[in-house]
């Protein structure tokens, strides 16, 4: 009896069809999850991975112009990106986090699309792809506003396109186009310029090739460099947002050829210095990675490299991957390395999936079955990695400085910040939503002087201290007095620091005969787990030593010990550490802010504030005073 083919359900899909689904399941299920973690409001963290993020959500909402090298192509579609999305109801914020977002789904689509190309799966490069999203540095620049996301689609899409290219040698002049416009956008683009060679050449691409389509590619990759007119032609329109002057020859070619960064252009030379750099390196990535999924990664490209259908293509994954680790080792400070690793993590997700294909080939069931297990550690991974993307894209820094400022009785506060985070913070109010559209908004390089004398105070981000502590303003201004105008807000006066002190309120309690704490309010924050404690001091006569101040909360009707204490905050000198007593004038008044927070399965009862010094000859802690009170009268 011969034997009967097997036959499939006329509605039963194929194992592609079903592979398929999966891998656009994968997908949207990293969008998802990205969407739950989107920045949606202004920026404010001073990390290093969102340090120009406040500026990225202005030039994109106000069609501007960005810092050297320009990042024109980002800027140009971005500014109507983010317009259509806030016409659909998304904050300026979220508008230009959404760009990033896309940018990311699309290289994670080509991930999957490059896997396939090498004889993998569809599920293979869901499974790269998975590896790829769960990864610290992907995922923030995934739902921030950076230039990183962009970056590595550009980069994604230029191997992509090699690989085609092996195929179909006629669409060279579009990997002309893509690769002119990475390297325009970020000039770490320039390190694929070895792999991408390498790979046409080995392909035999010019071979096949007329000289008229590598004349196009060429033209193609240099007519790409025409999208930098956007900066001129912005700052000739007066757009609202513009660094530099690239209107003008030599502000043009200072972006272009980014002058101000030559400085970081050090290549290390030291062997020792190399090796701990490459140590350093390797740490990182196997930290974002696993070093499980790390060394499975590059196992996969070095398997590949072995089969003769992949071997060229795995020659250039790797070397686009060996490339950018190599510059983050010779040059670290040239750029931010979790961005310019971002090459390598991508090669080493694509060799997750080669090292499943491989697989696949031997056995089919091992293929999947591997792949699985790495789906299930990439999530987990991801699950790992959540909260301190959280961290960065839900930072409320901003909101609440912003809050503050909102909050004080003046209708045109000064505002005091140099070009930075701060700064975006405080522009990201006065132009983007205008919720401080009237505010005077000045930079440190302005005449301060006469500000102080015009309206007598000036608001700074507390944040702001770290660069201009109060004896730079001693020094510029003569003396000053420093007090918290609000959470993460501090205002600057002119001595003398006497003010009026209260008549008719006699106050809540004596600190010695020095200091009096003449008020004491809190306010609780939305997420109910934290509060703002604001306190009102007075000195008495001039406090003869530099006082410390502790904030603590306790779940009972007394703080004894330390197991009593829910939250507690402690400043060197009051004002966020800024001012010491010592320095305080008699009859003057001195604000303070204290933000704490507390753990689940505990509820705050008690506030009682202390002041504290140490004594410099027994080195024990004595306390001036102290104060506490039932915490429900207080809230507000």
């Amino acid at each position: 009896m011969s034997a009967q083919p097997i036959t499939r359900h006329p509605l039963q899909p194929s194992p592609a069809v079903v592979e398929a689904i999966l891998a656009i399941a994968v997908l949207a299920l990293v969008l998802l999850v990205y969407l739950s973690t989107l920045q949606i409001d202004v920026s404010g963290s001073h990390s290093e991975y969102t340090l120009d993020t406040g500026e990225f959500q202005m030039a994109l909402n106000l069609g501007g112009t960005l810092h050297p090298t320009g990042y024109p192509l980002y800027a140009l579609l971005g500014w109507p990106f983010a317009a259509a999305a806030r016409a659909l109801g998304a904050t300026p914020a979220a508008s230009a986090s959404l760009f990033s977002l896309v940018w990311s789904v699309g290289t994670l689509a080509l991930v999957i699309a490059m896997v396939i190309q090498v004889g993998g799966s569809a599920w293979h490069g869901a499974v790269a792809a998975l590896v790829l999203s769960a990864t610290h540095s992907f995922w923030v620049h995934s739902v921030i506003a950076e230039v990183y996301s962009l970056s590595l689609f550009l980069t994604a899409l230029c191997l992509w396109l090699a690989l085609r290219c092996a195929r179909r040698p006629s669409l060279l002049p579009w990997l002309g186009l893509a690769l002119g416009l990475a390297i325009g956008h970020h000039r770490s683009a320039v390190l694929m310029l070895p792999a991408l060679g390498l790979f046409l050449i080995a392909s035999g691409v010019f071979r096949r090739l007329r000289r008229s389509t590598i004349a196009l590619a060429s033209l193609a990759l240099a007519g790409s460099f025409l999208v930098y007119l956007y900066l001129p032609w912005r700052a000739s329109q007066g757009a609202p947002w513009v660094y530099g002057q690239p209107d003008t020859w030599q502000g043009f070619g200072d972006i272009f050829f980014a002058a101000e960064y030559r400085g970081l252009m050090q290549l290390t030379a030291d062997p020792g210095a190399i090796v701990q750099n490459l140590l350093a390196v390797l740490q990182l990535m196997a930290g974002a990675l696993t070093p499980v999924l790390l060394g499975l990664g590059w196992l996969g490209i070095v398997a590949a490299l072995a089969a003769p259908r992949s071997r060229w293509p795995a020659a250039m994954f790797a070397l686009t991957g060996l490339a950018s680790v190599a510059f983050a080792v010779v040059l670290p400070a040239a750029v931010f390395l979790p961005a310019v690793l971002l090459s390598a993590t991508l090669v080493t997700a694509l060799g997750v999936g080669l090292a499943l294909a491989v697989l696949g080939s031997w056995r089919a069931w091992l293929g999947a079955l591997v792949g699985l297990a790495i789906a299930v550690l990439a999530v987990s991974t991801g699950i790992q990695t959540r909260p301190a993307v959280v961290e960065y894209s839900r930072n409320r820094i901003g909101r609440e400085v912003l809050n503050s400022i909102k909050a004080l009785d003046e209708s045109v506060p000064p505002l005091v910040a140099p070009w930075g985070t701060d700064y975006f913070a405080l522009a990201y109010g006065k132009w983007l939503t205008r919720e401080i559209a009237d505010a005077k908004l000045l930079s440190p390089a302005d005449d301060l002087s006469a500000a102080l004398d015009q309206d007598g105070v000036l608001y700074l981000p507390r944040d702001q201290f770290y660069t201009y502590p109060p004896d730079y303003w001693r020094q510029r201004y003569g003396p000053v007095c420093l007090s918290s105008a609000g959470w993460r807000l501090v205002s600057v006066r002119r001595a003398p620091c006497a003010g009026d002190a209260p008549a008719s309120t006699a106050p809540l309690a004596m600190f010695g005969d020095q200091i009096a704490l003449d008020s004491l309010a809190v306010t609780a924050q939305p997420d109910m787990r934290s509060l703002v404690a604001t306190i009102g001091w007075r000195a008495l006569r001039q406090p003869d030593a530099d006082y410390s101040v502790g904030v603590f909360l306790g779940d009972g009707t007394a703080i004894a010990g330390p197991e009593d204490v829910v939250a507690q905050e402690d400043h060197a000198h009051p004002v966020y550490g800024l001012w010491p007593t010592s320095q305080w004038e008699p009859g003057g008044t001195v604000r303070e802010d204290y933000q704490l927070s507390w753990p689940a399965g505990r509820q705050p009862a008690l506030i009682l504030v202390r002041l504290y010094h140490r004594d410099p000859a027994s080195g024990a802690f004595e306390t001036l005073g102290e104060y506490s009170a039932p915490l429900a009268p207080l809230v507000r």
